[in-house]
């Protein structure tokens, strides 16, 4: 388990990969939705 000071920029990571993903055009339709109560038995 990392340091909690090492586990704050999560957010800003997803982001800019979101951004370089979108500029690049990779995109998902409405149908990818989270799930953030799915536990690793049901993946």
């Amino acid at each position: 388990m990392p340091e909690k000071k090492l586990c704050g920029d999560n957010g800003a990571m997803i982001a800019c990969q979101g951004s370089y993903n979108f500029l690049a055009g990779i995109t998902a339709d409405e149908s990818l939705n989270a799930v953030a109560t799915l536990s690793m038995e049901d993946i």
